[in-house]
């Protein structure tokens, strides 16, 4: 659960300084790749999550 909880936080820190520099140089700062890299980190974390929750609840842990 902490792994998918850092997972989110480094997301949010990633669009942070994607749209910082979004705002510095427009349109080139975005990359088709870094998009889809975000979306993979944004299904991980979710997924960790998820998983780490059910097992705490669980008492797995």
């Amino acid at each position: 659960m902490l792994a998918g909880f850092m997972l989110l936080v480094a997301l949010a820190l990633r669009i942070g300084v994607t749209y910082y520099l979004y705002q510095q140089t427009g349109v080139a700062a975005l990359y088709n790749r870094e998009l889809v890299f975000s979306l993979l980190l944004l299904i991980g974390g979710v997924l960790l999550l998820r998983f780490g929750w059910s097992m705490a609840r669980r008492s797995r842990v």
